[in-house]
């Protein structure tokens, strides 16, 4: 498992990137405004961002993390629908349980 974590300290902000080394699959976990920084670094290390994970909804990147690791080009339906299969942006929430 590779770990990396990407500090921003005007804001006080981490965020992540999680990978399997095996796969060479990431997550990015909080991602910050600039973007350039992960696809950087999983440009160097070989891995394919396929996961973004948003525990704030305020902190949405500048560009969206999706677009950027989805196949650049024109594409029909049915690329447009695999896009959306490999790349899932998921919020993350937390709810407090009922008493």
């Amino acid at each position: 498992m590779l770990l990396k974590q990407f500090y921003l300290p005007c804001l006080a902000h981490a965020s992540y990137l999680v990978a399997d080394e095996r796969t060479r699959v990431a997550a990015v976990v909080d991602p910050q405004r600039d973007i350039d920084q992960y696809l950087a670094y999983a440009s160097e290390h070989r891995l394919q961002i396929a996961h973004v994970f948003l525990r704030q909804l305020r902190l949405q990147p500048r560009r969206p993390l999706v677009e950027d690791v989805a196949p650049a080009g024109e594409e029909g339906e049915a690329q447009a629908d695999a896009r959306e299969e490999r790349v899932r942006v998921r919020p993350v929430h937390r709810h407090a349980e009922a008493d």
